[in-house]
């Protein structure tokens, strides 16, 4: 007895029903695969991963102190600041005009509280004088150099109190040489990593004579107004 083997076009149809069936089952493995690839709660050695960095590193100060190599001198910064403003000064022979500051301090702290300072402040001035029934006036350039010490307050993380008594010498090209105190509070606020806005209100004493072309004058006093920007180095 003969068997007989199917057709030709018969063996071809199983084999395309075979192949699509293959395909069909791959494409859906394939699938289920990447689904459970992307599931993290599929996997039951998988933890939840609520994980959370920071955007931004360690500040300067949080820098410096994790280094320990670093004395105590070095984890503190130094400050640098240029300022300006208005003055009034009191004594002898003065107009009473406003006059004009100009003011670099260079700082080191000590501790986040304490620092100290060394500054210089140049200084316009207007003398007057009365001669025949007329006044005549001059402006009278100063040099003042101190040295002192400063004390900060914190009023917010942001802004700070500070307290500054510094003492020195004054002198100038119309000037005789004369010693000089200074006493300065006022507000420093933060506008950005290391730049600091700086307020100020000063109090001069001093005793220093002044004379150009005939006019005597004579500075005791003064109170001085700054403003500008300090950064942190």
């Amino acid at each position: 007895m003969k068997t007989s083997l199917p057709c030709r076009p018969a063996r071809r149809q199983v084999g395309r029903r075979l192949s699509s069936g293959l395909l069909v089952a791959t494409v859906v493995m394939v699938v289920s695969a990447a689904a459970r690839a992307q599931d993290p709660d599929a996997s039951p050695t998988t933890a939840d991963r609520n994980w959370q960095y920071p955007s931004h590193g360690p500040t300067r100060s949080e820098a410096k102190a994790a280094d320990p190599n670093r004395s105590t001198w070095d984890l503190y910064p130094w400050h640098a600041s240029i300022t300006g403003g208005p003055a009034w000064f009191g004594g002898e022979n003065l107009s009473g005009s406003p006059a004009f500051v100009a003011e670099g301090r260079l700082a080191k702290d000590l501790t986040d509280e304490a620092y100290i300072v060394a500054a210089y402040d140049f200084v316009l001035v207007e003398s007057e004088s009365e001669n025949s029934g007329s006044s005549d006036t001059h402006w009278h350039d100063l040099d003042i150099f101190t040295l002192g010490a400063g004390f900060r307050l914190p009023l917010s993380p942001e802004v700070h109190f500070f307290f500054e008594p510094r003492g020195g010498v004054l002198f100038g090209s119309d000037a005789d040489v004369a010693p000089v105190g200074m006493l300065s509070a006022g507000l420093e606020a933060t506008a950005a990593e290391g730049i600091t806005v700086r307020f100020a209100i000063t109090g001069l004493a001093t005793g220093t004579d002044i004379s150009r072309n005939g006019t005597d004058a004579r500075v005791e006093s003064g109170i001085i107004g700054t403003f500008g920007i300090a950064f942190e180095f």
